[in-house]
């Protein structure tokens, strides 16, 4: 699975649930932005809010109904999703404090751990951290490639204000949803094995 093919499969998902997806998208960003301010208001939005979207994205790949209150779902696992977003934060920052890079390294490390607590609600918060650095190891530049080959997109988003950010990011949502599914399964592994032998 190339960056080119997650992209493939994302349009394919999200395509006909775009409408929808743009929708929920721009009252995240509504709601994300009249709370950028204060970190209270972060703290308590964020994490759930951010499952909410997941939550959103598994839906509409399994082509399941997603209505609009699907965005407050994640509110269901409040603590979990609010401790998981301050503990992801708190250590992405403090990495980011020795350097740039290794910051952008332990982001990437935990970059499938709202995934893995709305699969697991019930996990501790560490544990998800810890889950999502051992499934991400070997595969974090792959994930970044598959980030940067949106790059086009990201600038054309900016120069549009970011209003065509709300039709690009449920793309890369599910292109990263998508990417957590092949690891989840073992299927990228499977293809490092292969070409290892080779």
């Amino acid at each position: 699975m190339t960056s080119k093919d997650y992209r493939r499969r994302a349009e394919e998902k999200i395509n006909p649930f775009i409408t929808n997806a743009v929708i929920i998208y721009l009252i995240f960003f509504v709601i994300m932005s009249a709370v950028s301010g204060t970190f209270i208001g972060a703290l308590i939005l964020s994490g759930p809010l951010s499952l909410g979207l997941i939550k959103f994205i598994k839906a509409t790949y399994n082509k399941e109904k997603a209505d609009l209150d699907i965005l407050f779902k994640g509110f269901e696992n409040f603590v979990q999703a609010m401790v998981l977003w301050l503990l992801k934060s708190v250590f992405v920052f403090l990495w980011s404090l020795l350097l740039f890079v290794p910051g952008v390294i332990k982001a990437f490390a935990y970059s499938m751990s709202m995934y893995i607590l709305e699969e697991d609600p019930t996990m501790d918060p560490m544990l998800v951290l810890k889950k999502s650095a051992d499934m991400m190891k070997g595969h974090k530049w792959a994930l970044f490639c598959l980030y940067f080959s949106y790059i086009g997109w990201i600038i054309l988003s900016i120069l549009t204000f970011g209003i065509l950010f709300l039709w690009v990011k449920p793309k890369m949502d599910m292109a990263h949803y998508e990417f957590y599914l092949d690891l989840k399964t073992g299927r990228r592994s499977e293809v490092a094995d292969i070409r290892e032998i080779r």
